[in-house]
């Protein structure tokens, strides 16, 4: 598929995918109500900063600052989703935690992120250590008509390039949808 073709707002999502975000509206209600500071990245946080879904997903991504960690894991718990120790990766501050429901798996995947974690990755690929890039101060996404925190066009791009050194330094596989990804970023910027 080329840029031409790429046609993000013909996306018609299914029962399926609208509970799916449902659920992931309540988590980010339920996120704010405790005062815990979360932002969309990821799949959701490119459909947020774009004010609409555009693809199917299968996770949310978040990142949390580190003194809302607990409460996080706190609301997780509460909501019924367990932790998955086996792919959680101390190295990248990541957990992993699902929810196993009657039709579906919801999985949320979220890093931990501070200020010493941010100079860290600023030192090791050169960018300003900027947290408001990731944990813009007002809601700068939307998704089914609710306000919410994703980070910027320019915490994505940094995420993406530390995604990136992970890939080749640990060996992942290619990420299934990188071509909408790059296409919806490149239509962010656009609109800008």
């Amino acid at each position: 598929m080329d840029q031409s073709d790429f046609d993000p707002a013909g996306y018609r999502p299914s029962p399926n995918q609208l509970r799916q975000a449902e659920v992931l509206l309540e988590l980010l209600r339920r996120c704010g109500e405790a005062n815990v500071q979360v932002s969309l990245i990821g799949g959701y946080g490119l459909d947020a900063l774009y004010g609409q879904l555009t693809r199917d997903h299968h996770d949310f991504d978040l990142l949390v600052e580190a003194g809302s960690r607990n409460t996080l894991v706190k609301i997780l718990m509460d909501l019924g989703y367990e932790n998955v120790p086996a792919r959680n990766d101390p190295r990248r501050r990541k957990e992993e935690y699902v929810k196993r429901g009657s039709e579906d798996d919801y999985e949320v995947e979220f890093v931990t992120l501070d200020s010493a974690a941010l100079a860290y990755y600023a030192q090791q690929f050169g960018f300003r250590p900027d947290m408001a890039l990731l944990f813009p101060s007002e809601p700068n996404g939307q998704l089914l008509g609710q306000l919410m925190h994703a980070a910027t066009l320019e915490g994505v791009e940094m995420i993406d390039q530390v995604q990136q050194h992970n890939a080749r330094e640990l060996g992942w596989r290619a990420y299934k949808h990188q071509e909408h990804h790059a296409m919806l970023l490149d239509l962010l910027r656009r609109r800008r």
